[in-house]
């Protein structure tokens, strides 16, 4: 899955790359294709919407300096953006007493099997 949304963004900002000036009509394309990309990818309608409406908020009336590129700015406001929808940096303490439970999720076939075979002990 994050493979695909890799190829998906990288494809998206190559296309921006070439674009002079951060418009209205290159940022609504932009976020058209964010929104299909994590559609496609199993995210869900309601928070794809609320994704790309706060990416939007942000990007347009953006101040660009002169030694930064539209393209790098677009991406560091959707990288910061990802990363504060998905919970931000906060880091997670766990506390563990041997033997504990331990639930895995996931996508469907992103190796959750695998992972659980692989790391648990018999």
């Amino acid at each position: 899955m994050f493979d695909f949304l890799s190829e998906k963004f990288s494809s998206l900002f190559n296309q921006l790359t070439g674009a002079g000036k951060l418009t209205e009509h290159n940022i609504e394309t932009a976020c058209q294709a964010i929104s299909q990309a994590l559609v496609e990818a199993d995210v869900s309608y309601e928070l794809v919407q609320l994704f790309v409406n706060s990416v939007k908020k942000e990007a347009i009336g953006k101040k660009i300096p002169n030694s930064v590129k539209p393209a790098e700015l677009f991406l560091n406001l959707v990288h910061g953006k990802l990363i504060e929808f998905l919970g931000g940096t906060a880091q997670l303490e766990f506390s563990f007493q041997l033997p504990s439970v331990v639930m895995v999720l996931g996508l469907q076939g992103s190796g959750k099997n695998d992972y659980s075979g692989k790391t648990c002990p018999i």
